[in-house]
């Protein structure tokens, strides 16, 4: 509640609830802290205060999924009407704590033949749901070698999205381990600072990570700036 009013607060316009899956086993698998019901709920609640644009992910090829999963996964996305929909590809990086759980707990991936069914069954419900797309972009060891595409209902794309892919925006990265990225208006190159992932490190440096970022702004948009 207290993030909701915030939002409000400050005007947020586009909010991003990501279920990843609505299968209850699936999300305890992958190690997610929140539960099918929690996306309903959240869902729900902003809408009853914000005039928002929601964004919802889901991701195709999770281990231990079938395409009868991912079926039941988007019709239960569909059914909250959020404006903007992305199919994401499992992209398992090695080292990453899911392979790890993964050959502890001896839980298989799905085939690429599998993931390219959930691909299909997916693709299906949102465009019969009205949904268009609008950007994509790849990344190394995708499932079933697909790509991440956005949906859209008409007039709902996300400029931002696009502008991301193309690494043409400015981020303003809070918290640890997020990142600032400031596209330079006389270089155009992007500049970047990066916080650390550690959160003893991140506290004990927190004012050098605030001053590193104000610098980096400073240098940009140092007309704009008090």
């Amino acid at each position: 509640a207290e993030k909701i009013a915030a939002m409000r607060e400050y005007a947020v316009t586009r909010v991003s609830v990501n279920p990843q899956s609505m299968q209850e086993k699936t999300l305890e698998r992958i190690g997610r802290h929140h539960s099918p019901a929690d996306i309903v709920q959240m869902v729900h609640e902003i809408r009853a205060v914000m005039n928002v644009h929601i964004n919802m992910d889901v991701i195709l090829g999770l281990p231990g999924e079938t395409a009868e999963d991912v079926a039941r996964t988007m019709a239960a996305v569909t059914a909250l009407a959020p404006d903007d929909i992305t199919l994401h590809a499992l992209a398992l990086k090695r080292g990453s704590n899911l392979r790890l759980k993964m050959e502890t707990e001896h839980v298989d991936l799905p085939s690429d033949s599998e993931t390219l069914r959930m691909s299909e069954i997916a693709v299906r419900v949102v465009e019969e749901a009205g949904y268009r797309p609008y950007y994509l972009y790849r990344q190394g060891y995708m499932s079933g070698d697909l790509e991440n595409v956005g949906y859209a209902r008409a007039g709902a794309e996300s400029i931002y999205n696009i502008q991301i892919m193309e690494e043409r925006q400015t981020i303003i990265g809070i918290g640890g381990a997020a990142t600032t990225k400031v596209l330079g208006v006389r270089s155009g190159r992007l500049h970047s600072v990066f916080h650390a992932k550690d959160l003893v490190t991140y506290l004990r440096d927190i004012d050098i990570y605030i001053e590193k970022r104000r610098a980096l702004l400073r240098a940009e948009y140092e007309e704009d700036m008090p």
